[in-house]
């Protein structure tokens, strides 16, 4: 695993993939969809900050950047 970096993530939702928890979210840093292993986040706080009423439109934008991919929603 690389080194471990501090970043701001707008959560979408928790999945179970390959037999691991996997965290999919806006992640600020990168500009662009992360999945992130449960098992592997050493920390977590809020921000305090909401997105909820991005978070249809949000939805949205993953599953047409994921199909524009080829990849499978």
């Amino acid at each position: 695993a690389g080194a471990a970096t501090e970043r701001i993530v707008l959560p979408l939702t928790i999945l179970y993939a390959e037999k691991v928890l996997v965290l999919l979210a806006w992640c600020q840093l990168r500009q662009d969809w992360r999945s992130f292993r449960i098992d592997r986040i050493a920390a977590a706080e809020r921000t305090g900050e909401s997105f909820r009423p991005r978070r249809v439109s949000m939805l949205r934008e993953y599953v047409g950047q994921m199909k524009a991919r080829g990849r499978p929603v």
